[in-house]
């Protein structure tokens, strides 16, 4: 368990905006396209994930053209959460389809995928060997396009050879994988392991995960992701997310380690709010946001409000309990907060969850604030001194003037 900690620091001399602890900009974070190899009459899925909730962006849109053809500009439907989806349908033997993908945010373009130039996609008529999986044996290929498939159905290997090939393949059962830092396990864990110097020409990957353990860790399925594990480095891999039959599926070329996990929950302190300028003995707001970022759902929650010596808290607690809070779900908080005396002030904001799936990273956020010097009463008792200041100068003039009369008349 680790403890994620928020300062926010108030000085009293300057005055700079508010800090915003906003999400990161909209962009599109992965894209892909199922089947990786399409086959004459077989609807073409486009996925993409983007960085934000929906409500952030006006749309993405898909651009592509059919065999060179005049592009087609559409949009992607939302498949709730930060997915979107297009279908293009089943097309001829032998049909290349180009496309790119457009993220518009408040009528501008925000992001383009790929950067530069398209991706492209060949339908072809292939045919398969299906050949069953025998975990931990050596299976020999010759040249050809063959589909191993294991027993249970939990994985699926699509390859297009040139020349022999000899692959190994290990499974370690969801219960005993230890998923890499920061991700929860969703599904088996598999190693797979080719001997031999001839090139992979095509090939996909798919695995199956545990719909039981996305429920029990109230995962966002389309939010999932395909990790490719080789020496210890850890790389998401664009994939396909069939959410009816749990699966994901992903174009490949080398192997090593594979694991479909979920992230952790990732607690942070967003959009924090005070004013401007504030004065001792009025009490002012302060609002922030607890977000959970990450795609697992965080439980046990307590977040604790540290204030220093001369700042209260009007009519609210500086402790609150949280028994969860779900993927991309928000918990709203606001004080009113009272200053004694001027000076610099820090205050902690401290987050920390249970059951140790909490890995959160420290934030720190800094605020600075101008505090005025004098109360109203300080002030209308200073202006008042300067009055009768004032009066008793103008008195000793009047009082010296008539005195320096009588003497001249004298």
């Amino acid at each position: 368990m680790k403890i994620q900690t928020f300062i926010i620091l108030i000085i009293l001399a300057s005055t700079v905006p508010s800090a915003n602890g906003q999400i990161p900009n909209a962009e599109i974070v992965s894209y892909s396209y199922s089947p990786i190899t399409p086959t004459p009459g077989m609807d073409i899925i486009i996925l993409a994930t983007i960085s934000v909730p929906p409500q952030n962006i006006d749309n993405i849109t898909i651009v592509y053209g059919i065999n060179d053809q005049n592009e087609t500009r559409a949009l992607m439907q939302n498949l709730g959460g930060t997915q979107f989806q297009y279908v293009i349908q089943g097309q001829e033997n032998g049909t290349v389809i180009h496309y790119w993908l457009e993220l518009y945010v408040l009528g501008a373009l925000e992001d383009r995928k790929p950067t530069t130039g398209f991706e492209q996609i060949q339908v072809l008529n292939l045919a398969y060997t299906p050949l069953p999986i025998d975990y931990g044996r050596p299976i020999d290929l010759p040249t050809g396009n063959f589909s191993l498939i294991s027993e249970d159905g939990n994985l699926k290997l699509n390859l297009t050879v040139d020349g022999s090939i000899s692959i190994t393949i290990t499974r370690q059962p969801l219960s005993e994988v230890t998923p890499p830092v920061n991700f929860l396990a969703t599904s088996d864990k598999f190693s797979i392991e080719v001997n031999s110097t001839e090139s992979i020409n095509a090939g996909e990957i798919q695995l199956t995960y545990s719909q039981e353990v996305v429920d029990q860790i109230g995962a966002i399925e389309q939010r999932l992701q395909l990790l490719k594990i080789e020496n210890g480095i850890v790389e998401t891999i664009n994939a396909t997310l069939d959410p009816i039959k749990n699966i994901m599926t992903a174009s490949v070329k080398s192997f090593s380690e594979w694991i479909i996990a979920s992230e952790k929950p990732n607690l942070k302190i967003i959009d924090v709010s005070i004013p401007s300028a504030v004065k001792k003995e009025e009490p002012f707001p302060l609002g922030f946001i607890l977000s959970n970022l990450g795609n697992s759902k965080a439980v046990n929650i307590t977040l604790l409000v540290f204030l220093p010596r001369g700042m209260n808290i009007v009519n609210n607690s500086s402790r609150f309990e949280i028994l969860e809070l779900n993927p991309l779900q928000n918990v709203s908080f606001s004080f009113l907060l009272l200053v004694e005396e001027t000076g610099n002030y820090t205050i902690v904001i401290s987050v920390e969850a249970g059951d140790g799936i909490q890995e959160s990273e420290p934030i720190t956020l800094t605020v600075k604030h101008v505090l005025l010097s004098t109360s109203k009463k300080e002030i209308a008792f200073n202006e008042a001194i300067q009055l009768i200041t004032f009066f008793i100068i103008i008195k000793k003039k009047t009082i010296r003037g008539k005195q320096e009369k009588i003497k001249s008349e004298k």
